[in-house]
């Protein structure tokens, strides 16, 4: 579902009242619209949401990145969903903002077939990827 104002949302919210997850997607904002966060800080607090996913696209710089995450700290239960995994060239950038945000990873989107180019946001297994090194399930090796 889509929602940019709080009507929309009830009525997307109301289209599913069986849902145990409703998605919905609100319009996106730069990480220099502080007042575009703080409205959409207000919708998600009338949605009642539980969990937040800070949507990043993974052929951003670094530096990006870390402005969008610091943009997103007004809102509460964030999590960080990257999106084109399957085109990002360099993709530490994205290992070094999640973890210098400390925020949960939940999901990648692993390329343009939705649903289904979706995979879970395991950030081990990512940088097992980018290094080459084999997940051997110990840790320290």
């Amino acid at each position: 579902e889509v929602a940019y104002q709080e009507e929309d949302l009830h009525a997307a919210l109301d289209r599913h009242p069986e849902a145990r997850l409703v998605l919905i997607d609100t319009a996106g904002c730069g990480p220099h619209e502080r007042g575009e966060w703080e409205k959409r800080r207000q919708l998600l607090e009338a949605a009642g949401a539980t969990e937040v996913q800070v949507v990043i696209d993974s052929m951003n710089g670094y530096e990006h990145m870390l402005d969008l995450l610091e943009a997103s700290q007004a809102i509460p239960e964030r999590r960080l969903l990257f999106t084109k995994l399957d085109e990002a060239v360099r993709p530490g950038a994205l290992l070094s903002a999640a973890a210098q945000s400390q925020l949960p990873t939940s999901y990648f989107s692993v390329g343009p077939a939705i649903p289904g180019a979706i995979e879970a946001g395991d950030l081990r297994k990512l940088a097992a990827r980018v290094t080459g090194a084999a997940l051997t399930g110990e840790r320290g090796k």
